[in-house]
């Protein structure tokens, strides 16, 4: 969330909830959770879309998840949280620590690579979305799948007023162009200020 100067903190009155993994519990590490995702909801000042489930979760959406699917979190869950996840599997929203309910490669679009475990499971190597490469302890969790609406910034403008608009939604004044004249650009022009004869008195 973009903030101007004199701003000091991002406004969240009108956000849904946070976009977390669970909070890990005795039944996540000694089994598996199965909720279903009763909608996926819009909240305000994020560009990736939220999946509610049915246990008053929400969780970053991702690529093909649709309303009742069943999603698995927990231990014995198939290719979910807290298995080895295996070489080469797109993943999201990524505990940096045990427990932090998940925080690298969450915006749209965004995945991080499995690219390695150790022999003794107590490591996990990833690709962040950047090329960076880090150590992840071996019993951090993360969703399966890349964000979705990645496809969000495919579709051109095509004119300066949905520019304008697009940027009063935010919290900075749209640019105002005083250099250059109306027939150079559309919000050029209009703002120069002659000023008045002094000689004229």
């Amino acid at each position: 969330m973009l903030l101007s100067s004199h701003q000091q903190y991002a406004h969240t009155h009108l956000n849904k909830k946070p976009a977390r993994l669970r909070a890990p519990d005795f039944a996540e590490g000694n089994g598996y959770i199965r909720g279903i995702v009763k909608e996926i909801i819009h909240d305000f000042g994020r560009g990736a879309p939220l999946a509610r489930v049915l246990r008053k979760d929400t969780f970053v959406a991702t690529e093909g998840l649709h309303t009742c699917t069943f999603v698995y979190c927990g231990k014995k869950a198939t290719l979910a949280v807290g298995n080895l996840i295996p070489v080469g599997q797109f993943v999201c929203n990524v505990d940096e620590k045990v427990g932090d309910r998940g925080a690298p490669a969450r915006t749209l679009g965004n995945y991080a690579t499995v690219i390695g475990h150790s022999p003794d499971g107590n490591k996990t190597w990833i690709r962040l979305p950047n090329e960076a490469k880090k150590t992840m302890p071996g019993g951090v969790r993360a969703t399966i799948g890349i964000v979705a609406s990645s496809g969000r910034f495919d579709k051109p403008l095509l004119n300066a007023g949905r520019v304008c608009y697009k940027f009063q939604a935010k919290s900075y004044n749209c640019p105002v162009l005083v250099a250059a004249i109306p027939v150079d650009h559309p919000h050029a022009g209009g703002d120069h200020h002659i000023g008045k004869n002094q000689s004229s008195r």
